[in-house]
């Protein structure tokens, strides 16, 4: 990831998931439907050497803070 965004390749930014009380797949879910991602888990049978940038999801801005992320226009399929 520090890679591809010192190049230029793709332009990304880890985040913390601080949810708990065993929701925090489903809100990976949300995240995934919202932004058109793929959400890549043991339940899949994708495996992370076999990840491609179609399966990354897109949005117009995500902005994030130290206590927030907040995902503006996602590239969801109505």
């Amino acid at each position: 990831m520090i890679y591809n965004n010192s190049k230029g390749i793709i332009s990304s930014v880890g985040i913390n998931i601080p949810w708990s009380g065993g929701i925090e797949i489903e809100n990976l879910k949300d995240i995934a439907i919202l932004t058109g991602a793929t959400l890549i888990d043991n339940k899949h049978d994708i495996l992370l050497s076999d990840v491609k940038l179609e399966h990354f999801g897109r949005a117009k801005h995500i902005r994030v803070s130290e206590y927030d992320t907040n995902i503006v226009d996602g590239n969801c399929d109505p």
